[in-house]
């Protein structure tokens, strides 16, 4: 079966293989037929950078995280923001909830 393919819009791989980057394949993006992963495996971290970062739903119509430089970090539910951090702390919107854990 085919494993890599070129398109007019780039590179096409098949399900289960990955994309290793670093000497010792310490990134690493792949699909395996169900769910798709960008894992960093070695002794560093994962940093994604931006004057703005933002984490969507699949189809990019619903804000899950985003991130502004020099600004707030905010955290979404069903595209509505409910916690956003500002320059004295943070504001909730809604109900805080605390669980105790036995």
């Amino acid at each position: 079966a085919l494993q890599t393919k070129t398109t007019s819009t780039g590179l096409t791989f098949a399900d289960d293989k990955r994309i290793d980057f670093g000497d010792s394949a310490d990134l690493k993006i792949y699909h395996d037929g169900s769910n798709s992963y960008v894992a960093e495996t070695g002794t560093g971290a994962l940093i994604l950078g931006g004057g703005a970062v933002g984490i969507m739903n699949a189809g990019g119509t619903e804000n899950m995280i985003w991130c502004s430089e020099n600004g707030s970090v905010s955290l979404y539910h069903d595209n509505s923001k409910k916690f956003e951090t500002t320059n004295t702390g943070g504001t909730l919107t809604g109900a805080l909830r605390c669980w105790t854990w036995r």
